[in-house]
């Protein structure tokens, strides 16, 4: 068989003419697909043809340069696994569809050549292929390219973040301006219409409008003027005292720390006979500066005589107050009011174990004092207390003490209406004592020989004696006694030598079981006349500073 285009001779099997490359239709099916690869000979043949060219080009650079054309066979081997790869059918050659990645890298291969011819090294008249510094620098900017995508994504994501926030701020602007114009008019409207009224003497009308500027804003400062006008207008309005209080009330919660509005407050209520209320606006500031200011409202309660804590002895408590004021106690751990035990003299806690005191004042308004609590542990010693006659009471006779005291023991004692317990330091008990006169608190201890002190005794005495004379009576029989000493001429206590006695009173004093007025001349001389006898004694004082008859 020839070739119809060359004449070549042509085997049965052969697609396509060896010297010319024309397609040699034999199987008719099959005249497409070899027409095809007839074709594609030629160019297959020329390129051969020019790397044949190429290698001996490289070969010659490798002999004159070493290694510099060194990368001509790893560069081939690439180009031949990305040329067109053909399998054998049925049918003859086919060739394979290459995919999209093959494609491109054939694409680079041509590129590459192309590269090599445009960027040559001139090195003794010869050219060096640079395909493998192309590579680099591509695969450089592929990198470069996908860094600046990251931050192109960044960048990206970084707007949309600052956009919904702009959106959200301008949403919110756009939903509260509109509401936040309506109530500045609004309560402007109502404010100036109020005040309008005001002028004219209409405080009713003005109330009304004012409470309307305030319920249509919540703007503190709008708030403070409001109410301050809301004050004003209550004062000109008869009975509105209940009015004038809430505005006070609300004037505070704004404004805490304004001592004129609780003064102002504080004296509606005293005015009003609202005593729970005080009660509960000066606890509300307790221990704050505003309290410390309040001082015709505020003020500390009793004072106690002995400190929480535990004792060994029954206690005589005592509560004292700098004001003089009404104090109130219970001792059950209640708290104290003006309906509890009031308190009039010195009361005992005489079991052990705990006991919780807890006091008041009430000053003349009503207003009582913060509450004060004070709780005692009893625990009695070992030791017996002393035995004390008489009991605690009110005579109106004098009487003696006297305490029993055990064969081995000392018994200390003081008279201290506070209540203060005896120590070895106090006066001991040697024998009968009188009862002083008024009230007093008779205390007793005894101490053993080892210095183990018992618990207190306390005994609570008041002496009334029903005397038969009176201080001027009493300084009258003194006086007609001098006379008839002749120690003063007369009454009015001039003497036979021209000069005068002078008297003062000193006090009541029990001596030897009777009562006395002590009588004091400005010699100095001391006299004691009987309230109930009228017996006149000689009295000094002694070394313990007590009174007692020296004839």
């Amino acid at each position: 068989m020839k070739c119809s285009k060359c004449g070549e001779e042509c085997s049965e099997n052969q697609a396509f003419c060896l010297k010319c490359g024309n397609p040699i239709e034999i199987i008719p099916d099959l005249n497409i697909i070899e027409e095809e690869l007839a074709n594609n000979v030629g160019e297959l043949m020329d390129e051969i043809r020019e790397e044949e060219k190429t290698k001996e080009l490289f070969e010659k650079a490798k002999h004159i340069y070493g290694n510099a054309g060194a990368s001509y066979d790893s560069q081939k081997n690439r180009e031949d696994e990305l040329k067109v790869n053909y399998v054998d059918t049925l049918s003859g050659f086919k060739p394979i569809q290459l995919d999209d990645e093959f494609e491109e890298e054939i694409k680079i291969a041509d590129l590459e050549r192309e590269h090599n011819k445009k960027n040559k090294q001139v090195d003794k008249g010869f050219t060096v292929d640079s395909a493998a510094t192309y590579k680099k620098d591509k695969r450089k900017q592929e990198e470069q390219a996908i860094l600046e995508e990251k931050k192109l994504f960044k960048i990206r994501i970084t707007c949309a973040i600052i956009a919904i926030f702009v959106i959200i701020i301008i949403a919110v602007v756009v939903i509260m301006w509109p509401t936040s114009k309506v109530g500045t008019s609004s309560f402007k409207k109502h404010y100036d219409k109020g005040l309008s009224y005001y002028n004219a003497g209409n405080y009713t009308e003005a109330a009304k409008e004012y409470n309307e500027a305030l319920n249509s804003t919540g703007d503190q400062k709008s708030m403070k003027k409001v109410l301050s006008s809301l004050l004003d207008v209550y004062k000109k309005i008869e009975g509105s005292d209940s009015d004038i209080i809430e505005v006070l009330k609300e004037m505070i919660k704004l404004e805490p720390d304004k001592i004129d509005n609780y003064e102002e407050l504080l004296e509606l209520y005293d005015k009003n006979g609202m005593i729970n209320e005080i009660d509960a606006l000066i606890k509300s500031v307790e221990g704050t500066g505003i309290a410390a200011q309040l001082t015709g409202y505020s003020f500390t309660g009793p004072e106690f005589n002995y400190e929480s804590g535990s004792y060994d002895q029954y206690l005589y408590i005592s509560l004292t107050n700098s004001k003089g004021y009404k104090m109130y106690y219970t001792t059950d751990g209640s708290t104290p009011s003006a309906s509890s035990t009031e308190y009039t003299e010195p009361f005992e806690i005489a079991n052990e174990g705990d006991t919780v005191v807890k006091a008041i004042s009430i000053n003349e308004k009503g207003i009582s004092s913060s509450v004060v609590e004070k709780k005692f542990t009893i625990a009695l010693s070992s030791l017996v207390p002393p035995t004390v006659t008489p009991d605690s009471g009110k005579y109106d006779s004098v009487q003696q003490i006297t305490v029993s005291v055990p064969a081995g023991m000392k018994a200390y004692y003081t008279f201290d209406e506070g209540g203060a317990a005896p120590t070895t330091l106090s006066d001991e008990y040697t024998g009968p004592i009188d009862m002083p006169s008024g009230k007093t608190l008779f205390s007793v201890i005894l101490v053993n020989e080892q210095g183990v002190s018992s618990s207190v005794t306390q005994k609570l005495y008041e002496l009334n004696v029903k005397r038969t004379y009176t201080y001027n009576q009493a300084l009258d029989s003194l006086k007609t006694n001098m006379i008839s000493r002749g120690l003063i001429a007369d009454s009015e206590g001039n003497t036979a030598s021209g000069g005068k006695v002078e008297f003062s009173y000193v006090g009541v004093q029990v001596m030897q079981s009777e009562e006395y007025y002590v009588i004091k001349t400005t010699s100095g001389e001391l006299y004691g006349v009987g309230t109930v006898n009228g017996l006149i004694k000689t009295v000094a004082v002694n070394a313990k500073g007590e009174y007692e008859i020296v004839d």
